[in-house]
């Protein structure tokens, strides 16, 4: 498996993450705005952050299974703590909180297990003030009740390492099934973040710490690709229904009545570098009483390559997929390659 989840918190809005469903616990009023971006946006690409008030802003996932050992990177930013320390990235079990990320008041990062007492802390001044999300925080994480690891990595530089021989657990299980970004012990200081992504340790790709910084780029559907099946409903051509930056529901959007596919070019960035993770999302529901199944994907040159099959039911939900290889090539993309994806998807009836 190893994906888990990813958020670049560009493909929506404040109302839609208060009251959607891409997240199944939110609480104290975050607002997603183009403000709490990391980087200057690249022009036709959507560029925004989530900020997390002080006190008791949160977000928590549940994960796709339970995980003894996790990789996780999230950008952050906001106000140190004015005394002790503040949590920032949250791993549950079920609720149960196993262990958190914290920053400190002297600008250092720890690691404390959920019960409380910090198991092992960085350097101090490695962090200030900003309002701005303005670090990559990347870590691996074990959980054990006796043989537990951390390892944290800021801006690309490894500033934590404790491998063997922690406590990592409270509950009765040595696994997380869930995680959070936001606060939930110290002093609740605001956290500003614009790209969040959590894979296990699992599978043949996306499964180990990548060790240096990284920016997400968000790609929405800026014309027609090969695939045409699907009809459009609220504009004239399909890619035309699919290119919001928040969903609008039934105000337009593509339908198939089974084994059709669709595709959309996404337009070019100009990236270099290789890609860490190449993840394709969809909001789909059904609306009649037949079994429907969702597939999504990209095509590359003239390959295609489809993820899981989703069940999908008669309201909206996210699905997702993690194209680790490049169905042109059967290797990992390069830059250039993931740069000229087509989505693509297929629904069977």
């Amino acid at each position: 498996m190893a994906y888990q989840f990813t958020d670049s918190f560009d493909h929506y809005n404040t109302a839609f993450l208060t009251g959607g469903n891409l997240y199944e616990y939110v609480t104290g009023s975050p607002v997603i705005s183009s403000a709490y971006s990391r980087f200057p946006a690249i022009a036709g690409f959507p560029n925004q952050g989530v900020y997390l008030p002080a006190g008791n802003g949160l977000i928590r996932k549940n994960l796709k299974s339970n995980q003894a050992t996790l990789i996780a990177f999230m950008t952050y930013g906001g106000a140190l703590p004015s005394s002790g320390f503040c949590s920032i990235l949250n791993f549950y079990d079920l609720g149960t909180l196993q262990l958190y990320l914290a920053v400190n008041s002297a600008g250092g990062l720890q690691f404390v297990r959920g019960t409380g007492g910090v198991l092992v802390a960085s350097a101090n001044r490695l962090l200030s003030t900003t309002s701005l999300p303005s670090h990559g925080i990347e870590v691996q994480v074990t959980f054990s009740n006796g043989s537990g690891s951390v390892e944290c990595w800021l801006d690309g530089a490894l500033v934590i390492s404790l491998t063997g021989g922690l406590n990592t657990i409270v509950s009765a299980n040595a696994y997380a099934n869930q995680v959070g970004i936001g606060y939930v012990e110290g002093s609740g200081a605001a956290i500003y973040c614009d790209y969040f992504r959590v894979w296990d340790s699992t599978g043949s790709y996306q499964n180990a710490p990548v060790g240096f910084d990284c920016r997400k780029l968000t790609k929405l559907p800026a014309g027609a690709g090969y695939y045409t099946q699907w009809t459009a409903n609220g504009a004239t051509y399909d890619w035309q229904c699919v290119d919001d930056a928040s969903p609008d529901g039934d105000a337009t959007y593509v339908s198939s009545n089974g084994n059709n596919y669709d595709s959309y070019a996404m337009g070019t960035s100009g990236l270099a570098g290789l890609p860490s993770q190449v993840v394709v999302k969809s909001y789909a529901r059904k609306d009649d009483s037949a079994t429907r199944a969702l597939e999504i994907g990209v095509r590359s040159g003239t390959s295609n390559v489809l993820g899981t099959a989703f069940t999908l039911g008669s309201t909206y939900q996210w699905v997702d997929s993690c194209i680790s290889v490049d169905p042109a090539t059967g290797s990992p993309p390069t830059a250039a390659a993931a740069d000229a994806y087509q989505f693509l998807k297929y629904e069977s009836a």
